[in-house]
């Protein structure tokens, strides 16, 4: 099953993804940071470079590659855990439907703050508002907080006024709940094609 744990800057997405990985058993962390860094670092000559680009979510490669990497480990661990801040619904929802369409199941839970909480948070990092990064970050962060408070980026999870453990605490709930379903799915769909296929439920044995 893959997780994606949406939310905006200084959220406290690293924090909380940090800790579910201790706490679920087989868990694991894919970020697609790393994919979309080489890609910026790419020579313009390069066809999938995004190094043109203001943000590596607009590379179409980036997210085709993210949806293949997340699929591939998916289907190979029991939990796998995304981080990433996904404003724009169109490319989260391209990323879902893709993994999907690999017989994953993908969960997907959305870390919210009000602004003045996520404005501390990227101070309290010495985010410095007026830096290079700064210009580039802040903007995004307050634009997420607003759209993430939207039906679309169910399931939402504040975080104002709770610990990072008490948010991984609430995704572990939900990811636990999940993973039983789709492990009663697949082992209830493995018996209907055995006994379609001839064989006997031990209860007919």
């Amino acid at each position: 099953m893959l997780v994606i744990v949406n939310g905006a800057f200084g959220v406290g997405k690293t924090t909380v993804v940090r800790i579910v990985r201790e706490r679920l058993r087989g868990s694991t962390v894919f970020d697609p940071e790393r994919i979309g860094y080489v890609l910026q670092r790419l020579p313009r000559f390069i066809p999938v470079s995004a190094r043109e680009l203001d943000d590596y979510q607009d590379s179409a490669f980036w997210r085709f590659m993210t949806a293949y990497w997340a699929g591939h480990q998916a289907r190979c661990r029991r939990v796998v855990l995304l981080p990433m801040c996904f404003s724009n619904f169109a490319y989260l929802e391209e990323i879902r439907s893709r993994v999907q369409s690999r017989g994953c199941v993908v969960h997907h839970v959305c870390l919210t703050a009000s602004p003045t909480t996520i404005l501390s948070r990227l101070a309290a990092r010495g985010l410095d508002a007026n830096s290079e990064e700064g210009r580039w970050v802040y903007p995004r962060a307050l634009k997420a907080c607003a759209l993430h408070l939207q039906p679309q980026f169910a399931v939402q999870i504040p975080t104002d006024d709770h610990t990072a453990n008490e948010v991984a605490d609430e995704i572990c709930l939900h990811a636990t709940r999940v993973v039983k379903a789709a492990e009663q799915h697949n082992d209830g769909r493995l018996r209907r094609d055995y006994v379609r296929l001839g064989g006997r439920t031990p209860a007919t044995a």
